[in-house]
């Protein structure tokens, strides 16, 4: 049985990849179950929660947590456990070396300079003194974020990118223009993500002010919902639609003219792959972790805006909107790059780790 470990169910990109993860590896007969240190409120439902479920967590439920965790363990005779994000990573080193679990994968979703200072502090001292049998990162960025780190930590270390499955619409533009009472005489923009600073999404409610016979569609929630409504308040044209399923995000991101991703840090951007699959034409930030799926070679499958000015942002948007032929060719090329991201060569890769018969790719 492989066990895929994370730290609570919310709904995030992380849950979102493990989740996949769990779905590709089943498809292929393995044995898989997916776990959570605690629940949270309206959380997932994949997840058998291992601690309590909390609006909240205070630091007695931590506690409890990490016990009920070290319980879990030694009840099932654990030999394989996959964990990400940092809390899950650290008790997956620390417990699983402890308890004797035989093959410890730890996987860093973002940028390690993220976490919390005792966060990277114990994961690095952990990583360094070998408790990690291996440390994937989800892009090169993220594995660039640690490679000061030691030699015993850094030479385990392996790239294994997030995938995304073959988008396939269940509307079409007109259905979905209708459904979310857009205007089907305007062009549609599209961003999807959790509602917080670093998407940058009060950027995108700025740039509208300065494209015309557009709407902007935001798929999502999170804490600065309230914010950023207020901000978009006196602008017809701009659409909060709150969390989406899957079926919706894709029929979205295939009815749309423009998909827009200006995020300040990723570790590899689930949505902006799932962007990849739709054939969107793409406007990224450019951030490392998006322009290494962007940009292969002289290929360049989105407009890439190298900072966060919101007359850039308009500039930007307003050439591709008026431009028809790079539009295509850029959702061309789009496609064309999603085949380099798919779900079965993520679970290869995983697969070979855990029968140890992969070739490390550090890179100091």
């Amino acid at each position: 049985m492989i066990y895929l470990l994370i730290t609570h169910n919310d709904r995030g990109g992380a849950q979102n990849a493990q989740i996949k993860l769990a779905k590709t590896l089943r498809e292929q007969g393995e044995s898989v179950k997916l776990i959570c240190l605690y629940g949270k409120i309206n959380g997932l439902n994949d997840y058998e929660i291992i601690g309590g479920t909390y609006e909240r967590i205070s630091i007695l439920n931590y506690f409890h947590s990490i016990f009920s965790l070290a319980k879990y363990i030694i009840k099932n005779d654990i030999d394989i456990i996959i964990s990400f994000l940092p809390l899950a990573n650290i008790l997956n080193g620390l417990l699983g070396r402890l308890l004797g679990v035989n093959k410890i994968i730890v996987s860093h979703r973002n940028p390690v300079w993220t976490y919390s200072l005792p966060m990277r502090i114990i994961d690095r001292f952990l990583g360094g003194v070998g408790f990690y049998d291996y440390v994937v990162s989800n892009s090169i960025s993220v594995q660039k974020s640690y490679l000061q780190y030691s030699l015993n930590y850094v030479k385990n270390s392996i790239v294994i990118n997030n995938s995304v499955k073959t988008a396939k619409e269940e509307l079409n533009k007109e259905q979905v223009f209708l459904k979310y009472n857009i205007d089907s005489e305007n062009k549609l923009l599209v961003a999807i993500g959790r509602l917080t600073h670093q998407k940058r999404f009060d950027l995108l409610i700025e740039m509208m002010s300065f494209v015309d016979n557009a709407d902007l569609v935001i798929g999502g929630s999170g804490e600065d919902e309230g914010l950023l409504q207020s901000l978009a308040k006196k602008n017809p044209h701009i659409h909060f639609l709150g969390h989406l399923d899957q079926p919706e995000v894709i029929n979205l991101m295939t009815a749309s003219d423009v998909y827009l991703q200006p995020s300040e840090f990723e570790g590899q951007s689930n949505s902006l792959l799932e962007a990849l699959s739709c054939g969107c034409t793409i406007v990224s930030s450019s951030i490392e972790a998006q322009t290494e799926v962007l940009i292969d070679g002289n290929e360049y499958s989105g407009l890439i805006v190298d900072n966060f000015e919101v007359s850039c942002w308009a500039k930007a948007v307003n050439e591709l909107l008026d431009n028809d032929q790079l539009r295509t060719e850029l959702s061309q090329f789009a496609k064309m790059n999603a085949e380099n991201y798919t779900l079965e060569k993520t679970a290869k890769k995983y697969m070979k780790l855990i029968k140890n018969d992969i070739k490390k790719e550090a890179t100091k």
